[in-house]
């Protein structure tokens, strides 16, 4: 009977019967001597190793048909395995482990991962929404708020000077950025209740396209040949604010603060100059006096004590193309400004560069949201079930509006 289990009493030497079903005891001729009713552990044990029993019996049974010396070797490596042989190949085992009754899963409560710093893109190239792909957009010269131009002074019949409002246009064209991920229905329906495999890829989808788009605005901003030469500076070998005799660094700002077209509204820097920067002897020199200053002020303390626009530390990185860790804003300083209102309505303010997004378009099969698209739909012909494609896309075109207003310090770490 499937329910009995023979095993051998230790003290009389002889083999007995025990029925699992209600703990009575027998001989092996059927005499029943005995009721045993075990403790909990016990009988959980006991159901523990009648299971791995079944399971093991239905395993050879099926080996059998095809390979019955198989079979039987398979059946006397499991009972070996199960700490001995009885004349009908079960055994009772009172010491199980953690790992006999334990199958490890995932946690339900724990999924870990790793995670880039914050964007700054947004702040030095702050996005613009455009009803078209593509368009002009207009730029009163910068002469007109500085240049002078002399009134009449007196004379009755003298003609008065005429002067007229200068005007140039640029054409802005975005650019379609796009990127997809793709989740099998497998994937879906065997994933654990962690993981949540959907929301990860989007998650991924949209982290890579921000990624990329820091990139961009980067290599906008810390192109020198992009500004106007009188608004960027180069530092030489000694004024580095790494350890240069020479260094200066609130020098170098206000310099590049005077010789902007107008006022500075932000400073971006990578982590590894912001770092530089607030350990600089020379920057420390102007509060070191102040008691009430931390030893390492934060970026809004030391722009209220230094008297400097905001400070943004672009702490964001990507492996390069020698395949290490790199701070995605370099080694430069970025000085900006962004106007009063987003976008400047009065005609007379200017930013040092916008982002010019498209609002969208039609969109049908999919959500706007900031003028980001996400799509997401059934793909029948990608594997033997199909899977869900999610897709995020966004046209942006990121533009110089003004090579006048900010600056540029080039090397300020070496």
């Amino acid at each position: 009977m499937g329910h009995l289990v023979t095993y051998r009493d230790e003290k009389s030497g002889q083999d007995l019967k025990l029925d699992l079903t209600d703990g009575r005891l027998f001989d092996l001729a059927g005499n029943q001597l005995a009721q045993w009713t075990p403790a909990d552990d016990d009988h959980t044990a006991l159901l523990a190793d009648y299971a791995a029993d079944h399971a093991n019996q239905i395993l050879c049974a099926t080996m059998s048909g095809a390979d019955p010396m198989r079979a039987r070797e398979a059946r006397a490596s499991f009972l070996t395995s199960m700490g001995g042989l009885y004349d009908d190949g079960k055994i009772v085992k009172m010491d199980l482990g953690p790992g006999d009754v334990h199958i490890p899963s995932a946690l339900p409560n724990y999924a870990a991962g790793y995670k880039n710093e914050q964007p700054i893109a947004d702040m030095l190239s702050p996005p613009v929404m455009v009803p078209k792909t593509a368009d002009y957009y207009y730029t009163f010269a910068k002469e007109d708020a500085f240049q002078r131009a002399r009134p009449l002074s007196g004379g009755s019949g003298d003609a008065v000077p005429e002067i007229g409002a200068r005007l140039s246009n640029a054409q802005f064209s975005t650019k379609e950025r796009a990127l997809g991920g793709f989740v099998g229905t497998q994937t879906t329906a065997t994933a654990d209740a962690p993981l949540r495999i959907q929301q990860a890829t989007v998650r991924r989808v949209v982290n890579a396209l921000l990624l990329e788009r820091e990139i961009r605005v980067s290599s906008l901003l810390m192109t020198a040949a992009n500004w106007d030469p009188t608004v960027v500076v180069t530092l030489g070998a000694g004024f580095q604010w790494n350890g240069g005799a020479s260094a200066d660094p609130i020098k170098d700002l206000h310099t590049r603060i005077e010789a902007s077209w107008g006022g500075i509204t932000g400073i971006g820097l990578s982590e590894r100059v912001w770092d530089d920067f607030v350990r600089s002897p020379a920057v420390k020199s102007y509060y070191a006096f102040n008691g009430s200053a931390s030893p390492i002020p934060n970026e809004s303390q030391i722009s209220a004590l230094l008297k400097l626009p905001p400070i943004y530390v672009g702490k964001m990185k990507v492996i390069n193309t020698s395949g290490t860790l790199d701070y995605i804003w370099g080694n430069d300083v970025v000085l900006f400004r962004q106007p009063e209102q987003m976008p400047p309505v009065d005609q007379e303010d200017v930013a040092t560069s916008y982002t010019f997004r498209w609002a969208g378009g039609d969109a049908r099969d999919g959500v706007y949201s900031g003028g980001f698209l996400i799509r997401q739909f059934f793909v029948q012909d990608r594997g033997s079930r199909g899977g869900m494609k999610i897709v995020c896309v966004h046209n942006d075109d990121e533009k110089m509006t003004s090579q006048f207003v900010g600056g540029l310090v080039k090397a300020a770490h070496q």
